[in-house]
């Protein structure tokens, strides 16, 4: 499933800035299909890793 930046700042709790920001740093994978995609098999890598939840 593929997830907007939107989508993936609300799942994550916090800003499109932010998720921009994770994607520019390469923290998070994403990919320009149109607009940003982030898979969310991805997001759930990066939530494990950060610790977050």
């Amino acid at each position: 499933m593929l997830l907007t930046v939107k989508e993936t700042a609300e799942i994550l709790k916090t800003n499109r800035n932010y998720v921009y920001t994770l994607i520019k740093e390469k923290k998070l994978p994403a990919k320009r299909i149109g607009s940003i995609k982030i898979r969310r098999e991805d997001l759930e890598e990066f939530i494990k890793r950060s610790d977050l939840w």
